[in-house]
């Protein structure tokens, strides 16, 4: 993905390219996908785009206000 843009759709598409470039190739009918800072829009955004296609959707430490996961409430 473009390391340099900031378009959240922009980079879910480059994603999603990658993704399905990868399902086609491996077969599966089905991931689960894992994103890492700026990359959690992108993974968010493909999930958006195939549902039907993902299992899962994994994001951390990305640029969203989420809430706190330590110390417990």
């Amino acid at each position: 993905m473009s390391p340099f843009n900031s378009s959240d759709e922009v980079r879910g598409e480059q994603y999603l390219a990658q993704l399905q470039e990868v399902m086609a190739i491996s077969g599966a009918k089905k991931v689960n996908v894992i994103g890492h800072s700026h990359g959690a829009h992108a993974v968010r955004y493909a999930a958006s785009v195939i549902p039907d296609q993902v299992g899962s959707v994994l994001t951390f430490g990305g640029a969203n206000q989420g809430v706190p996961w330590w110390p417990p409430m």
